[in-house]
């Protein structure tokens, strides 16, 4: 109710405005016209010319004051009754000179027919209004005639000449009410609009707020988290570089080390994102010789590559120089080929091509993988976009690298593109402004294929490394052990996991859900560990199709997950997962977990036992008796 109160007090004060403008066009309207009625006068009434003069002017300096006192803010704000002081004007003036002449058999009622007519389109009248202006000049036409005299000879003419100004009144005031109408139904509509743009306007500065805030809380915690990482990485460096460690203490320092370097990299990254959105990022510009930038980048993904088995091949012009700065390139070139590593098959190439062609340096990078549909070519260079984000893709990541390529590349005034068809690779063409030949390049890495010293740049060399599992026959063993399928895809993870389980449990182990279900079906373990987002079958089917397989049902499930939120967990539960455990996690806490899921196992497995031979015994009895 306050609303509409609200609305109405708002249209009414719109309305006045309008009223007042129009009001004051109404007063020309009528200066200009009243004059020109001269013209008439003299030739209907000749004789009379004078009176009739007379008549006319002196409402024309009546209208003229009346347009004057617009100004005034007594008049503005009683407009909704002073706006009739120019249409009652000019209804008087016409009726005097009616009275005057032929009374209401005279032609001068077409004047007040132009009147109703005139004042109700040209001022925004409600129908009140329009019934006020039409009974006041009928009734001041039909004093107008009375004063006259009716000569009832007269009686078709002084009937047509009523009936015309009541019907016009009628249409006036029915032209007046549907206009009143639809007007505030547009005021609505306009208010409605504004409030919903008001209401827009807010959420974008909402938004933006909100889009500072969340930059702000990234940088600042990306700079946080290099302080731990600082004093992770050095320790653990200081501790690999003894020469007697025990061979699993080293590698689960390699582990730790390794993936530091990896959240390194990644808090790197998200911080350079935060940078390039808040315009903080100052590049250097000076000549680099691209040629062996790139050179020094495929020398230390080699390694990477081998582990993939894909052959990383470099090839172009030997003195190829740019103008950019030389550790923004150096992570363009590195995110490129490391993708293009990544997502290759085993078996398959990628090859690094840079040339000179017209004003621009180009570097390619061609690869032999799985290729991307044409309408993701947009998406992939998007912040926090993945062409796979489902719980089953295969390659894992933030979706930061390609969005990072793009605005480095962008902001050294180049561009980046990639061609591609589904099914057949793709390749992405990186375009640099040249520059002049510079010194040659220092190494980015020493003689024994290790990165620099620079912890910043080693960050960037840690790749994963992907292993495929094989599924061989002799891998169970005469053991008394519970068996154990452990089914991860992170490589770091999968690996420190079989190094500490196989203490307590015979570890089988596969990378993927469907090399996983092939291990199930063969070893028929105990206990199943598994991720929960796997390539090709993730954790969820994996449990639905355990449960559904009648010599697996009494296998105990854990399922191993990055994600906290209840419903996962639920999720777990409901599609017949035993246990859930959320990463990072403690060995201490996956053995003791395990070792209780076993020890139910077990349980139930002596109870089942021990129903069948209750039951055995029971038929026994029954056979005796």
């Amino acid at each position: 109710m306050t609303d509409k109160l609200e609305l109405r007090q708002q249209y009414l004060a719109g309305n006045a405005e309008e009223r007042i403008q129009r009001s004051k066009i109404g007063c020309v309207v009528a200066i200009i016209s009243l004059p020109m009625g001269t013209s008439l006068d003299l030739v209907l009434y000749p004789d009379q010319l004078a009176s009739l003069s007379v008549i006319r002017y002196l409402s024309l300096i009546v209208i003229a004051l009346i347009w004057f006192t617009h100004r005034f803010n007594w008049f503005q704000n009683n407009i909704f009754v002073t706006n009739f002081a120019m249409p009652f004007t000019v209804a008087i003036s016409m009726c005097c000179m009616i009275a005057i002449t032929e009374g209401l058999s005279g032609p001068y009622y077409s004047a007040l027919l132009l009147l109703i007519v005139g004042v109700s389109l040209l001022l925004p009248y409600n129908f009140k209004d329009a019934f006020i202006l039409v009974v006041f000049t009928l009734l001041s036409f039909i004093l107008a005639g009375i004063y006259a005299g009716i000569d009832f000879s007269l009686w078709r003419d002084i009937y047509n000449n009523v009936y015309f100004v009541f019907v016009t009144g009628l249409i006036a005031g029915a032209a007046s009410f549907f206009a009143e109408r639809a007007r505030v139904r547009e005021f609505e509509l306009n208010f409605e609009l504004d409030t919903r743009n008001h209401e827009l306007d807010q959420r974008n500065h909402d938004l933006a707020e909100l889009d500072r805030m969340k930059s702000s809380f990234f940088a600042n915690i990306s700079h946080e988290l290099r302080t731990p990482l600082t004093l992770i990485l050095s320790p653990v460096e200081d501790l690999l570089r003894s020469s007697n460690l025990p061979q699993r203490m080293e590698t689960q320092l390699v582990f730790v080390r390794d993936n530091a370097y990896r959240l390194l990299n990644l808090v790197n990254d998200l911080l350079d994102v935060m940078r390039l959105e808040e315009g903080m990022t100052r590049l250097e510009s000076a000549p680099i010789n691209l040629s062996a930038l790139v050179s020094n980048v495929v020398g230390g993904m080699q390694h990477y590559a081998n582990q993939q088995n894909v052959a990383l091949q470099l090839g172009g012009d030997e003195a190829l120089t740019v103008t950019g700065d030389r550790r923004a390139l150096e992570k363009v070139a590195i995110n490129l080929i490391n993708n293009a590593v990544k997502f290759t098959p085993s078996g398959g190439e990628v090859s690094v091509t840079f040339h000179k062609v017209g004003q621009l340096g180009e570097m390619r990078i061609s690869d032999t993988g799985p290729g991307i549909e044409k309408n993701n070519f947009e998406m992939i260079f998007d912040r926090f976009q993945q062409v796979d984000s489902s719980s089953t893709r295969k390659h894992q990541g933030t979706g930061l690298g390609l969005a990072l390529v793009k605005e480095l590349v962008e902001l050294h005034g180049g561009r980046v593109s990639v061609e591609s068809k589904l099914g057949d690779g793709a390749m992405f063409k990186v375009e640099l402004p040249l520059g002049e030949e510079s010194e040659k390049t220092e190494s980015l890495l020493e003689q024994d294929g290790e990165p620099v010293s620079d912890v910043h740049s080693r960050a960037r060399y840690i790749f994963e490394q992907s292993t495929s599992s094989k599924i061989e026959s002799d891998q169970v063993a005469d053991d008394s052990r519970p068996k154990l399928v452990l089914i991860e895809d992170e490589n770091d993870v999968r690996s420190y996991l079989e190094d500490n389980l196989g203490q307590d449990f015979q570890v089988f182990s596969a990378d993927t859900g469907k090399d996983g279900w092939k291990l199930l079906k063969s070893i028929k373990p105990d206990l199943l560990v598994t991720d929960l987002m796997l390539p090709g079958l993730d954790g969820l089917t994996l449990c639905k199709m355990v449960r559904a397989e009648e010599s697996l049902k009494g296998i105990k499930i854990m399922l191993l997950t990055a994600r906290t939120d209840e419903k996962s967990k639920l999720d777990a539960l409901d599609n017949g997962a035993d246990d859930f455990l959320t990463k990072p996690f403690s060995t201490v806490e996956i053995k003791k977990r395990l070792s209780n899921l076993w020890l139910t196992s077990q349980l139930q497995r002596d109870l089942h036992g021990q129903n069948l031979e209750l039951e055995a015994t029971l038929n026994n009895l029954q056979n005796t008796q």
